[in-house]
């Protein structure tokens, strides 16, 4: 291909999130509320648990690929009737870039902590 013809695709801007927002996305997690990539037990499912990676044109794939995401999630109650080997199966999703996704982390491991602490199970 010659430098002419290649096409430079920008990434898509993933906006930050309050610190509030990315806490109720920690405690969604951790309560079951919120399903992410992460819960995909294979790579290859993510298509599978959220369809418009499935249909999305290519160029859409390609600028997702060059983004800065962290994680991919949606709330369980967006999930459609049916499911796939027990899991849900969303038509949207939303993102979060690597910086938030780490403080969501952390969030989840602190909730995970006073879990411990306080002798419940998660």
């Amino acid at each position: 291909m010659s430098e002419q013809a290649k096409v430079v695709v920008e990434p898509i801007e993933i906006p930050l999130h309050s610190e509030q927002e990315l806490r109720e996305i920690a405690q969604g997690i951790q309560t079951g509320a919120i399903w992410t990539h992460l819960d995909c037990p294979e790579p290859t499912d993510l298509v599978m648990m959220f369809m418009p990676f499935a249909l999305m044109e290519p160029k859409l794939k390609h600028k997702l690929r060059t983004s800065d995401i962290g994680l991919i999630y949606e709330h369980i109650n967006r999930a459609g009737p049916r499911s796939i080997n027990g899991r849900p199966c969303f038509v949207s999703f939303k993102l979060l870039n690597e910086a938030d996704a780490d403080k969501v982390q952390g969030y989840c491991r602190e909730l995970q902590k006073s879990v411990e602490v306080a002798g419940e199970t998660p």
